[in-house]
């Protein structure tokens, strides 16, 4: 029923794919910081269903929490798909030869931020990957947010169009 009457709409096909890719993340092998594949398939189901429910928690997380949204409602297939590559500890192709690398800051962090496994595993990797590397959530010091011309330049790479913006800093 989650995916059935989400917003926006998925058709019949989609929702199939997403439940066989449900299906198979929770017969999956993953890297062991993930930890029980139930609950990161859970936490995936979640987030393509309820894609405006993402929440970065206490994580300054907002950019990749804001495009991890944006994939999830625009392209959820692709979304199990990276996250199920991520969590394997394997790299993501993005487009034309850019790639998204996993990031497992979190797993050092002494995490109170009540991050879900999939939003930990694909906000760290989505930071990263706009920040150019050196993304490190358990470090107060370099898990500050994005300037602006970062989060022009991940919004453009993920969804293959140019996007600029006006606030902030570049």
């Amino acid at each position: 029923e989650l995916l059935q009457y989400r917003e926006p709409k998925l058709k019949d096909e989609e929702i199939i794919k997403i439940i066989d890719k449900i299906s198979s993340i929770i017969k999956n092998d993953y890297d062991e910081r993930v930890g029980d594949s139930k609950e990161l398939a859970l936490s995936a189901l979640h987030d393509v269903s309820c894609p405006s429910n993402i929440a970065q928690e206490d994580i300054g997380t907002c950019a990749g929490t804001s495009i991890q949204t944006q994939i999830a409602i625009r392209e959820p297939i692709k979304y199990l798909d990276m996250l199920d590559s991520l969590a394997k500890n394997e790299n993501f192709d993005i487009d034309k030869g850019k790639s998204i690398t996993p990031n497992w800051t979190f797993d050092n962090y002494n995490d109170n931020s009540k991050r879900t496994i999939s939003a930990s595993i694909m906000q760290n990797a989505i930071m990263n990957f706009a920040r150019g590397g050196g993304y490190d959530s358990s470090d107060n010091k370099t898990r500050d947010g994005l300037y602006s011309s970062q989060v022009s330049t991940a919004y453009s790479s993920f969804f293959n169009k140019e996007v600029t913006s006006k606030f902030g800093t570049s």
